[in-house]
């Protein structure tokens, strides 16, 4: 069962992750409102939204299948990640960093909430 359990950590969100770029892409770009234009974001592809959507997508997923399923350390295993798009984004501006590790705030609100659902439906 412990295989499942990391197997399902790692795994579901890394499709996730890329399932969902698009859409996250899309929250990014009406967030932004082109202002990374003069960051490393105009590299020739051809969304330059998704780049920033799957960051979105990473600080979200991650964070909700840590915080639901993680062990003792998964505090800890959410800094390090969230970290690491932290030094990847630093230079990019404060802004950017917010838009960024929001959804990792909605998604340990949404993880609480979920976890919270779930105390009460075991107490039953």
């Amino acid at each position: 069962m412990k295989f499942f359990k990391k197997l399902l950590i790692i795994a579901f969100p890394i499709i996730l992750i890329i399932v969902c770029t698009p859409f996250f892409g899309y929250l990014y770009k009406i967030m932004s409102a082109e202002r990374d234009s003069g960051s490393f974001f105009i590299w020739s592809i051809k969304h330059p939204e998704y780049f920033g959507g799957f960051f979105m997508a990473y600080a979200f997923f991650l964070t909700t299948f840590f915080i639901l399923f993680g062990g003792k350390k998964k505090y800890i295993w959410i800094v390090v990640f969230l970290g690491l798009e932290f030094l990847f984004f630093y230079d990019a501006g404060t802004m950017l960093l917010l838009i960024l590790l929001g959804p990792a705030v909605v998604a340990w609100l949404i993880a609480q909430v979920v976890l919270i659902i779930k105390k009460k439906i075991s107490k039953k």
